[in-house]
């Protein structure tokens, strides 16, 4: 009920004067930047139709579907369009329909597109705060210094203001770090703020809607239990409490309704089933049902139905830790997990990434626990019928690596583990349209377990990581999508 009534909250803003429409299939939004289609389909007769669009202001509309109802004065879908907000730009849908439906908003300023699908037979919609980032001039992003200190297995968290927490890690012969650091944009440079509480190796970060960063778990030695907030008002970290279970290297993901799942993660000699929820207004965490399976170092995707694919990862077996083939669904309502087709074949530290086209992309990853397990094979899984299908490989295989949505819908993959002790430098992108990695720039420096982050411009902050040779990596660059290059 809450998720429903602060859908309904975003949307129905209705005022009287219609502004008209820029094509006959098409909002026009935000001073005609953006530009707004819809697809439809009845599940129960098959039936395609496009929407028809009313707009209503210069930010809000809707679109009818006559073909399927025969009434084009029925409202069906909502859209609404605000900022930019801290750079970017938000997205706001929903609909009063059971019908399946996607939503394609086009910047024609910048060509970024983004697809929202909405299943059939499900309520509401959804919103993407920093869908869109607003114009920016070339190289407004300044190349990257040097981090203040060498670290791998940390956090990086885009702010509000655009800035980067860098949070924790380790620099190598058990050693964890509590320090943090600031990236700035505009200057290029990394500035230490406030210590975290406890040191964290492995552990997560994640921006809530208030603008703190939580951050949970993670290893120190032993494993933690504990979780902290970050305010970037004072630049201080302070206790946000306990999870219900100590955990590292687990998933967490943010749903529709605004909380959080915690999911799997190691602890002690294991990885665990368990998962939580945690709700940032109560500030609580809270058991829910179990995984099916044990697993940590696996993936976490949320699907445009609002359900979560939980993927791979590594456990222990009667063979000892093998990596895990398995995937399953977390169902937001009911608060369970079922499994759902296995994939096709083992993987653990694999990247995962939703698509354009409402699919979900894994690839590479360890297939087995050994160093000359690293795979280059990539499979999607299909929303339609829950099944992965076996796609195009990589030019290089390549585990603990990222993978990083770029504007126009291409996805950007970078470093990874290769062979012990080899590192890439490599990197590639994936084309959803032709399902393909086209070979792309290399890095100055090759690196594993290391972070990426999306930055408001649309470049891309690689931050430390591993090389392969001298240990962690102190070093940082810039992805940039204007040139492809790497600076």
């Amino acid at each position: 009920m809450r998720a429903l009534l602060a859908c309904l909250a975003a949307l129905l803003i209705f005022p009287h004067e219609a502004y008209g429409y820029c094509s006959p299939y098409a909002l026009c939004l935000n001073k005609q930047r953006f530009q707004v289609t819809l697809t439809a389909r009845d599940q129960r007769t098959g039936h395609p139709a496009d929407g028809y669009p009313d707009q209503k202001t210069d930010v809000f509309g809707f679109f009818s579907l006559a073909e399927l109802t025969f009434d084009s004065r029925n409202p069906e879908v909502f859209v609404k369009i605000l900022g930019p907000v801290n750079g970017a730009y938000w997205v706001f849908y929903g609909g009063l329909t059971d019908f399946e439906y996607t939503l394609k908003v086009v910047d024609v300023q910048t060509g970024a597109t983004k697809s929202y699908i909405k299943e059939a037979g499900s309520a509401c919609g959804g919103f993407d705060v920093g869908a869109f980032v607003d114009v920016v001039t070339p190289n407004q992003v300044a190349s990257p210094s040097a981090m203040t200190e060498r670290r791998f297995g940390h956090t990086a968290t885009l702010l509000p203001d655009g800035r980067v927490l860098i949070t924790g890690g380790s620099s190598g012969a058990s050693t964890f770090s509590k320090t943090a650091e600031l990236f700035d944009p505009r200057t290029g440079t990394f500035t230490r703020t406030g210590d975290m509480l406890e040191a964290r190796f492995g552990h997560n970060s994640t921006l809530l809607p208030n603008g703190r960063v939580l951050i949970t778990g993670g290893y120190r030695g032993g494993y933690l239990k504990s979780a902290e907030f970050y305010d970037v008002a004072t630049g201080t970290f302070s206790l946000a409490g306990q999870m219900t279970q100590a955990r590292s290297s687990h998933t967490v993901t943010i749903l529709r309704d605004g909380t959080l799942l915690i999911a799997g993660g190691a602890f002690n000699t294991s990885a665990t089933r368990t998962a939580e929820i945690y709700d940032p207004p109560s500030n609580h965490f809270t058991a829910v049902g179990n995984m099916t399976d044990s697993r940590d170092s696996h993936s976490a995707t949320l699907l445009p139905s609002g359900e979560v694919l939980i993927a791979g990862g590594q456990q222990v077996s009667s063979f000892g830790t093998v990596a895990n083939q398995t995937a399953e669904l977390y169902d937001p309502p009911s608060r369970t997990f079922s499994e759902t087709h296995t994939m096709l074949m083992p993987r653990s530290a694999a990247a995962s990434i939703l698509l354009s086209t409402g699919d979900v992309l894994i690839v590479g990853g360890f297939a087995c626990l050994r160093s000359s397990c690293v795979t280059d094979y990539p499979e999607t899984y299909n929303r339609t019928n829950a099944a992965f299908t076996v796609g195009h490989s990589m030019n290089d295989p390549r585990a603990s690596f990222t993978a990083s949505p770029l504007p126009n819908g291409r996805v950007l993959v970078v470093g990874g583990a290769r062979n012990f002790p080899s590192n890439n430098a490599t990197s590639e992108t994936y084309d959803p349209a032709t399902k393909q990695f086209t070979r792309g720039a290399t890095m100055k420096s090759a690196r594993s377990s290391h972070t990426a982050t999306v930055l408001r411009s649309g470049d891309i902050l690689i931050t430390g990581g591993q090389d392969g040779e001298t240990g962690a990596l102190a070093s940082a660059e810039l992805y940039d999508v204007r040139t492809g290059t790497f600076r």
